[in-house]
């Protein structure tokens, strides 16, 4: 987590816990769900690996029926990222181009949430969630060309080479979920859906010519999570 965002994370931590007593209560949790901007095609190897999200954050309940949340979410590649070693054929008359390259992501997440409860007590049961996400992707992208024949030969419109993009966009989430509250424990599970919002402006290296993961406006989202009263 960068220094600036893990102080303000903490900064927020204390203040939570230090309320505490004027509010119902507040739990430390950790969860993990599914959510990720881009596209996967089964089946295909330009399809995105399988991506996955874990979070740990904070919750305080506030007055009744109504919490917020403050989390650091970070995602995580499930399967296929071996598979995204891809092929890409560029083509110019009168040769034809080869390119080898490997697109890697690594993407964090500062998630802010707010949850209404359905029934009482104000901690336990149905519940419906609104979140708005500050998300950062940085891609690491290789690419090697392979001209027609052996003679070195250089390769039109790309430069071989290690590049790096810094992408940041702004999610959009709505969920549906349920709470089981103890005494020392919170567990939920939950469905939802987000909005990639910022997707559309996005531009990287060599978009053009190479078969990038292809960003996605809405993805699906189930999870669960496990939290812990202080």
């Amino acid at each position: 987590m960068p220094v600036k965002s893990g102080k303000a994370f903490l900064l927020f931590l204390f203040l939570l816990g230090s309320s505490s007593g004027k509010a119902q209560t507040t739990d430390i949790f950790v969860s993990i769900q599914t959510g990720s901007p881009f596209r996967v095609l089964l089946g295909d190897d330009n399809g995105a690996p399988v991506i996955w999200n874990y979070c740990f954050g904070v919750e305080e309940y506030l007055i009744d029926k109504l919490s917020i949340a403050l989390s650091y979410r970070k995602s995580f590649y499930v399967a296929g990222k071996d598979e995204s070693v891809q092929w890409k054929q560029f083509y110019d008359s009168p040769d034809d181009y080869e390119y080898t390259y490997r697109e890697d992501y690594n993407m964090y997440s500062i998630d802010f949430e707010s949850k209404y409860f359905f029934e009482e007590p104000d901690d336990d049961g149905l519940y419906m969630s609104s979140g708005i996400s500050f998300q950062h992707i940085t891609l690491n992208l290789d690419v090697i060309g392979i001209p027609p024949n052996t003679t070195p030969v250089p390769v039109p419109n790309m430069i071989d080479g290690s590049y790096k993009d810094e992408i940041n966009i702004y999610p959009l989430s709505i969920k549906l979920g349920h709470r089981y509250s103890g005494d020392v424990m919170v567990f939920d599970y939950f469905t939802g859906l987000t909005y990639f919002s910022g997707t559309g402006s996005v531009r990287r290296t060599y978009e053009q010519n190479l078969d990038l993961y292809e960003f996605k406006s809405v993805a699906y989202i189930i999870g669960m999570k496990l939290g812990f009263k202080f």
